[in-house]
């Protein structure tokens, strides 16, 4: 009857706005509120949850909310506790700009301050993640629990604990899949970088370049239902090599 616009749908949540983007007024919140829960089983009541100026609905359950003053951000893609603090920092500085309704060339602009600072980082702590030392991380055998164990060492840690370690590289070592080594055509074996964690502690100014540019795009593919993903090059991508060094 309304044909109202759906921006975002919970289990318990609706948001949406009028098809031609008029305001409502607050009477109109008012009736349609009291109209809604006319039509609910009795156990069954709604709220009016606030008035939004924007609504930016990225994926299912994760959507941010702009109500003039400030921003209400929902969802695990936005709050990912291992999520390095610069990329917090650039996920949080894209939604500002898109409440802003600042043109894409801005939002790649953005990301590409973010991929000359990681191509000479000096402050690791920016591009660290925070793990947790539990139990199944110190008698687990998966990979990413072994690379964090490693990472730990002879340090003398607790359950609970928190550290905070970045991605680097410590020479090569032979590639495996499905359980076994693999070999060149020549016979030789196949070799590759050995991507390890290291306490942040321990930093020399040495990091592994390839996961950081990853992470950068990766962070921005949070956005790609909602940005042309293709404007943002994969810096990690051989192809993107010459792109990068010119940058």
């Amino acid at each position: 009857m309304y044909n109202f616009n759906i921006a975002t749908v919970d289990t318990d949540a609706v948001a949406f706005s009028k098809p031609d983007g008029t305001p409502f007024t607050e009477q109109e919140r008012k009736n349609l509120l009291k109209e809604l829960n006319s039509l609910m089983p009795e156990c069954i009541e709604w709220s009016d949850d606030g008035y939004y100026e924007k609504c930016i609905a990225v994926r299912a359950k994760n959507y941010i909310l702009w109500d003039g003053k400030k921003k209400t951000v929902k969802g695990s893609a936005f709050k990912n506790a291992r999520l390095e603090v610069a990329l917090k920092e650039m996920l949080m500085s894209f939604i500002d700009l898109l409440i802003n309704d600042q043109p894409q060339s801005e939002l790649v602009n953005l990301y590409h301050k973010y991929v000359r600072e990681v191509k000479n980082i000096k402050d690791i702590s920016r591009w660290c993640s925070k793990r947790t030392i539990t139990d199944k991380v110190m008698e687990g055998e998966r990979k990413n629990e072994t690379k964090l164990k490693d990472a730990i060492g002879d340090d003398i840690t607790q359950q609970g604990e928190k550290l905070w370690v970045y991605s680097t590289i410590d020479g090569e070592i032979q590639d495996i899949a499905k359980g076994k080594h693999i070999f060149l055509k020549n016979g030789q074996p196949k070799m590759i970088p050995n991507r390890i964690l290291m306490q942040t502690k321990y930093f020399s100014g040495h990091y592994d370049l390839e996961h950081y540019l990853e992470r950068i795009f990766k962070t921005v593919e949070i956005l790609s239902t909602i940005i042309d993903i293709n404007l943002f090059p994969n810096y990690k991508l051989k192809r993107n090599k010459d792109l990068l060094n010119n940058l």
